[in-house]
């Protein structure tokens, strides 16, 4: 089973709240997802923040393990 994550969790896991890492890590990180959209989304939120490069950093980090489904598949 595959796993869409929307931002709110990406955010969630990138603050560490909700054991977010953990149950990414019980479900197998490489059955989670995110959308084209959502990678946007985090992009825009990074770009616009007081920490953009930490920020971008994160993502950037987050791609290396987490699939990404374009538009026109999800």
């Amino acid at each position: 089973m595959i796993y869409l994550l929307d931002t709110n969790i990406i955010i969630f896991f990138f603050k560490g709240r909700y054991d977010i890492a953990e149950r990414m890590d019980n479900i197998g990180v490489e059955n989670c997802f995110l959308s084209e959209i959502s990678l946007a989304e985090l992009k825009y939120g990074a770009l616009y923040s007081q920490k953009p490069e930490k920020h971008n950093l994160e993502i950037e980090n987050l791609l290396k393990v987490v699939g990404v489904i374009p538009i026109t598949t999800a």
